[in-house]
């Protein structure tokens, strides 16, 4: 597996750029605001959290880069 990996939740609210299978940031699009927040996995739910953002299975699916990347740019 190659990071960093996109995903986004399917409503579009939501988008994470997985750096490594313990370091994620997501993007939360709340109204017109934007909340950027980094994580560090170390306890066991959160590293499953994690592997279910990874695996691009509902509510997850895949997310360019660019779409990512332009969300932390901005």
């Amino acid at each position: 597996m190659h990071f960093p990996l996109y995903r986004r939740l399917t409503n579009k609210k939501s988008f994470y750029k997985v750096k490594s299978e313990f370091e994620f940031t997501e993007i939360q699009l709340i109204g017109n605001k934007k909340l950027i927040q980094h994580f560090t996995v170390s306890q066991y739910p959160d590293k499953l959290f994690l592997m279910e953002v990874i695996s691009g299975n509902y509510p997850y699916e895949f997310a360019t880069s660019n779409e990512v990347e332009n969300l932390l740019a901005e």
